[in-house]
């Protein structure tokens, strides 16, 4: 589980979400062709989209793409501050807190906003898959 707090102290409140290992666990087939370790901008990219897309299909929640986005926002995004990977998974990433504040609940829509600006700029990149 990971563990969040609010960043400046005034909520008392954890959020616990599952760790990526978790998540990988319940959703290997988004995993595929995806390794632990060093991700380029590429395969980050399509990692988020395909993530989004578990997303809007119901399959991941809101706290799975939450985890997610941190991981590709912290291993990857942060080195890259002109990209759309970068908005898009820092979005992502604070969907878990967000969505339980509600002094800034209204920024939800803006996140959502970002993470869908760039699914629908980007997914044509994904490759077709069959899901049967």
């Amino acid at each position: 589980m990971t563990r969040i707090i609010s960043w400046d102290k005034k909520e008392e409140k954890q959020i616990l979400l599952p760790s990526l290992k978790d998540i990988e666990k319940r959703h290997a087939r988004l995993f595929e062709g995806f390794s632990s370790g060093v991700m380029t901008l590429a395969n980050a990219e399509a990692f988020l989209l395909r993530s989004i897309e578990a997303f809007r299909s119901g399959e991941l929640s809101s706290d799975e793409l939450s985890v997610i986005g941190f991981e590709i926002f912290h291993g990857v995004a942060k080195h890259h501050l002109s990209s759309d990977l970068y908005d898009a998974s820092l979005a992502a990433s604070e969907l878990g807190f967000y969505i339980r504040s509600p002094h800034v609940y209204k920024n939800v829509v803006m996140f959502l906003e970002d993470i869908n600006r760039f699914y629908e700029k980007n997914n044509q990149k994904l490759p077709l898959v069959d899901n049967n």
